[in-house]
Formats: C-alpha cells, sequence, structure tokens
C-alpha cells in the first residue's frame, strides 16, 4: 500500500515533457467564474495544503488549466469510512451497542414520531393513522385529547391555531360545551390535514431564510422557508388585548412571534420578511413610533432582517404553500384556482391526449357522469372545476401565472 502522503514526487522528474505547438497559436482567454467567499477560502487551503506537500508549484504559463472545484457527493464508500470513525470512537471508548438493535444503510428512519429521508422530514404515518378513525367528540376532555395530539404535528399544518379556533374554545371554563357546526368542520379539517401533511425540507446551514406570515383578527400564520422550500410551518391564536392592535401593529407583532420563535434559525443570519402591506417596509425609518413598536424594534436590531414588500395577488408561494391538490384515480387534477384564458386551448389540447379524461368525456353523452361537463369551448369540468391532466409542467405553470 503506498503511504498517505507522497512529498517530493512532482518534483523529481528525469524528463521533461511539453506540447509542441503551431505557430501563431494563442493561449485561450476566458474569464473566471467568480466563487463563493465559503468555496474561495477551501480552494486557498487546499492550494496551499498541495503546495506544502511538493505535489504542485507555482507557474506563470499562460496555458494553465482552470481549477474546476466541485464538491463530491456522499458515496456509499464516504459513508462506510464515516461508520467505521463512529464505531471506532465507541469501541476505544468500551460502549457497545447489540447489534439486533442496529440498522444501517437506510434510505429513511423513524424518530419520535416522523420520518426523515433525502427528501425532508414528515409524519409518520403510522403514528396518524388513529386520526382517520377519531369519531365525533362528546366531551372536553376529549376535545383535550385530540388537540393535544394534533399539537404536536403543528409544524406540519399551515394556520394550525386559525383552524383549531372553534375547538380550543370549548375546553375554557366558562363556555359550555355545545358542538356546532364550525366546531366538526374544524375537526374534520384539521383531521385530513394531519393524514396528508406536507413533506418538510432539511435546513441547509449557512443559507438565507424567507419568512412569509398572515396575520388575521384571531391569529398569526407564519412560514419558514429556505431555497423555495418550507422549513416549518407557526402559528397562534391572538390575545385579548392584541385583538384591539390596528393592522400596522398587527403585521409587526406577526414578524416579531416568528423572530422569537424561530431564534434559533434565524438569530445571526440574514432574512428576508415579505409583506403585502407596503407600509410595512419603511418600518426602520419611521420617526414617530408607540411604545409598543419601540420595544418591537430593539428586538428587531438583534437580527439582520429585511423586510420586503410582496402584492398579494403576486404572492404565488403563499398561494401554493395553501392550495390543496385533489389526485383522482383517472388522472387528473381537480383545482378552484381561476384560469387565464390563454392557458384554456392549452388545457383542452392536453385533456384530449389523456386516455382516462377521454373515457370520461364519452360517458357524458349517455348520462353515466353526472357531475362531469362540458363548457361551450370543448373543456371538460368536473363539478364546475376544470380538469387538468396530471402533467408536472402543465400544474407547474398553472400555479405559477395563476
Amino acid at each position: 500500500m503506498f503511504p498517505t502522503d507522497l512529498p517530493g514526487m512532482p518534483l523529481d522528474k528525469d524528463i521533461n515533457f511539453c506540447i509542441d505547438l503551431e505557430s501563431g497559436t494563442r493561449p485561450i482567454s476566458i474569464p473566471p467564474y467568480r466563487m463563493a467567499p465559503a468555496k474561495l477560502r477551501e480552494l486557498k487551503a487546499q492550494i496551499q495544503e498541495l503546495f506544502d506537500t511538493g505535489f504542485i508549484r507555482p507557474s506563470a504559463s499562460p496555458w494553465g488549466a482552470h481549477v474546476l472545484f466541485v464538491k463530491k457527493r456522499m458515496s456509499k464508500e464516504k459513508h462506510a469510512d464515516h461508520l467505521r470513525i463512529i464505531l471506532g470512537v465507541l469501541g476505544r471508548q468500551k460502549l457497545y451497542a447489540k447489534f439486533s438493535k442496529c440498522e444501517l444503510w437506510l434510505t429513511s428512519v423513524a424518530y419520535l414520531g416522523h420520518v426523515i429521508s433525502r427528501e425532508g422530514v414528515m409524519v409518520d404515518p403510522q403514528k396518524i393513522e388513529a386520526d382517520k378513525n377519531w369519531i365525533r367528540l362528546s366531551s372536553v376532555s376529549k376535545v383535550r385529547s385530540f388537540v393535544g395530539l394534533a399539537n404536536y404535528y403543528r409544524r406540519f399544518v399551515k394556520n394550525f391555531s386559525s383552524i383549531t379556533t372553534h375547538l380550543t374554545r370549548l375546553t375554557k371554563k366558562e363556555v359550555p360545551f355545545e358542538w356546532t357546526e364550525k366546531c366538526e368542520e374544524s375537526f374534520q379539517k384539521l383531521k385530513t390535514l394531519l393524514t396528508t401533511t406536507p413533506i418538510l425540507g432539511l435546513l441547509v446551514k449557512g443559507k438565507d431564510f424567507i419568512v412569509y406570515f398572515d396575520a388575521s383578527h384571531s391569529s398569526f400564520g407564519v412560514v419558514l422557508m429556505q431555497d423555495k422550500n418550507v422549513i416549518t410551518y407557526a402559528s397562534r391564536q391572538l390575545k385579548v388585548h392584541e385583538r384591539n392592535y390596528p393592522t400596522h401593529d398587527l403585521d409587526l407583532a406577526a414578524v416579531v412571534f416568528a423572530l422569537k420563535i424561530w431564534r434559533h434559525y434565524l438569530y445571526g443570519v440574514n432574512c428576508e420578511v415579505f409583506t403585502d402591506h407596503r407600509s410595512l417596509q419603511h418600518v426602520f425609518t419611521q420617526k414617530d413610533l408607540n411604545l409598543r413598536k419601540r420595544r418591537w424594534m430593539e428586538l428587531l436590531k438583534d437580527y439582520d432582517v429585511t423586510i420586503q414588500y410582496h402584492p398579494g395577488k403576486a404572492n404565488v408561494v403563499a398561494d401554493a404553500l395553501s392550495r390543496k391538490l385533489d389526485i383522482s384515480e383517472i388522472g387528473g387534477v381537480f383545482t378552484n384556482i381561476e384560469v387565464r384564458s390563454i392557458f384554456i386551448e392549452e388545457i383542452k389540447e392536453k385533456q384530449f391526449e389523456n386516455e382516462s379524461l377521454n373515457e370520461l368525456r364519452k360517458k357524458i353523452v349517455p348520462g353515466k357522469a353526472k357531475d362531469t361537463t362540458l363548457d361551450a369551448g370543448g373543456v371538460l369540468s368536473f363539478k364546475g372545476r376544470i380538469c387538468i391532466p396530471r402533467l408536472d409542467d402543465l400544474i407547474q405553470k398553472m400555479l405559477t401565472e395563476s
């Protein structure tokens, strides 16, 4: 086996090698790409290390090759090396694990009611299986049990506090227990959301964050994102005195709420907060602030946060987060979003290319499909909603342009 370091080898040369060039040939000149500061520091460190060991030497040749800096992907061999290091440390400390209780080379891991995989973090389906068959709540104790179980997974549910408002109200002492239609609606909606939770992205250290918020007169709802991936949701109901806040103060309170609960994420990194109220982006330059805002401004100074104006109608990210797509077995997607007329013909063409939708179209004549209709332009709809073929590019275009 060769040793790890081979100092001096490139400098000990018995044969000088060169490439003969045709007369008039000029060196290829390409402007170098700019590198991120972190990658540039790593490149300089590796070049210095190779220079110190004698693997490379300084050169002023115009024909020198550019450096291509590529991060290695995690391979099975690298994973095996890490595993040997961990087991070696455990062995030296005389700490041993029972082999039958060890699982190696897994693509996903179940941990504390969650499933962690390459795609991100999701709810463990086995833990929420009981929610599907949960019957109507008939007492305060049962309401507390259900809301308590759902609360464990609230980071997966957008506007959790707003959804559970009518249920948590039943747990108060001064409120008589009365199961209303709104309670039933909240109960069923929460069961559906818990069993169809999204996959949350894994946090990447060093990258900037984006915060979207929604403040109403009943609750706060905030979303933490990174690289267009949702990291987590958070929400809470308004306190009694907060219900009297003006709109400007209410929005700023939602920002403060997000910074406080995600301090371990946002402290020391750049963070952009998007608001649909234009005046909020000038809060740092306003002179006349009430005592409440002055107190909040002291907290905002601890963070590298910028507030950007983003019109509500252009907030495609927030719309996509709250929009639920119902996937049908026939291979189409039914949605409630408004479609611009320029896409109607494209959708119509894609409908004719889909075999399942064509079969559904044939059943309209004999009346076999009661909920399926054709408009004047020949576009297929189901219960008044346009049928969108299950094509990723078409769905993405719809969500972006709607």
